[in-house]
């Protein structure tokens, strides 16, 4: 049985602009961010973890820093669980998007839309479990600690309990939390998912609350 421990970076100064980043540049931990990522330090090494995967982009590496540097654990970037590529979408404020012709389309039949000169759900799906099999054929028995973002992660759930691609955007990832995953042969299952140890973001809201639109939205959102 493997364990995977999906942690998504913290917020993130596109985040706080609203802005999604996708793979762009220089997108950076917040000052908020920067303090989820001390807080989550006692909280990973409650869950001792073996190895430690993380997507090439600064905001996740920063996230996982303090943990590295407390710990002196190593982590190696994978390139499989990076973030999705919003192609022309990249770069824009969602409030901008969500006037998009495409954008209801984006968050309720996600499984046929492919970004313009960027990727494909479907594709981004596939990329994430066939990394998934492969580090469970590899890591039998082990924790692994993979530093991701918003999407990636709940494709990661999706594809791991066979729910359909359209309804991924129903889960809420939001910045600096946990979601376990075992995988043991055929059988998969979900052991939690978006679990915030920091003091930064709340657990849980009212799923009548306005806040809840602005986190269950494409890149997943600020979390507040």
């Amino acid at each position: 049985m493997t364990t995977f421990l999906f942690l998504r970076h913290g917020i993130s100064d596109a985040n706080e602009k609203g802005v999604l980043a996708g793979r762009l540049p220089n997108v950076n931990l917040s000052t908020k961010g920067r303090e989820q990522a001390r807080q989550l330090v006692k909280h990973i090494e409650d869950l001792q973890v073996h190895r430690i995967l993380v997507s090439p982009l600064d905001r996740c590496l920063q996230t996982v820093e303090p943990y590295l540097a407390s710990s002196g654990k190593r982590c190696y970037f994978e390139e499989s669980f990076v973030e999705m590529n919003y192609g022309d979408w990249s770069g824009r404020k969602l409030k901008e998007l969500r006037k998009a012709k495409d954008w209801k389309k984006v968050q309720s039949r996600p499984s046929e839309f492919i970004f313009p000169n960027g990727e494909s759900f479907r594709n981004a799906q596939r990329r994430v479990h066939k990394q998934m099999e492969a580090l469970a054929k590899k890591y039998p028995r082990k924790s692994i600690l993979i530093v991701s973002h918003g999407d990636i992660i709940k494709l990661a759930i999706c594809a791991s309990l066979s729910m359909k691609l359209d309804d991924f955007q129903r889960i809420v990832v939001d910045p600096a939390s946990i979601t376990a995953i075992n995988w043991e042969d055929n059988s998969k299952t979900l052991l939690y998912a978006n679990r915030t140890p920091t003091k930064t973001s709340k657990n849980y809201r009212d799923s009548k609350s306005k806040t809840l639109k602005q986190r269950r939205v494409l890149g997943g959102g600020r979390g507040e």
